[in-house]
């Protein structure tokens, strides 16, 4: 089981550059897991980071003024996992500590897919 993490960014400058490698760092720090994670998007400096970090870039999607359509995004994450992963949709600017991995672990654990159909 993977954890796969798909965002898009805002461009890298100004306050948000620093807001968002921060988050980016606690995703690639996280332990006991393995991850992907994929930026989507072509912003100014996402290239960068994702070099930075070994991230996956994928930077042509479909977007709506700008903004990318999440369909296409949780496309791009899928064709990245297996079926046991989970694909973690999430803004930029959020900062994840490995208690976030225990509990979805905890949650999988006792729910299985069976239990939702």
């Amino acid at each position: 089981m993977k954890f796969i993490f798909v965002t898009t960014c805002k461009p890298f400058d100004g306050e948000y550059s620093w807001k968002q490698e921060q988050s980016i760092k606690s995703w690639v720090r996280l332990e006991g897991i393995e991850k992907k994670i994929i930026i989507v998007g072509n912003d100014a400096g996402v290239k960068d980071i994702c070099q930075k970090y070994d991230l996956i870039h994928h930077p042509n999607i479909k977007t709506f003024h700008n903004v990318p359509y999440i369909v296409d995004m949780l496309e791009v994450a899928y064709s990245h996992a297996d079926d046991n992963d989970i694909i973690i949709w999430t803004n930029s600017d959020m900062i994840y500590f490995n208690d976030f991995i225990e509990t979805v672990k905890a949650f999988r654990k006792e729910y299985t897919q069976k239990d939702f159909m």
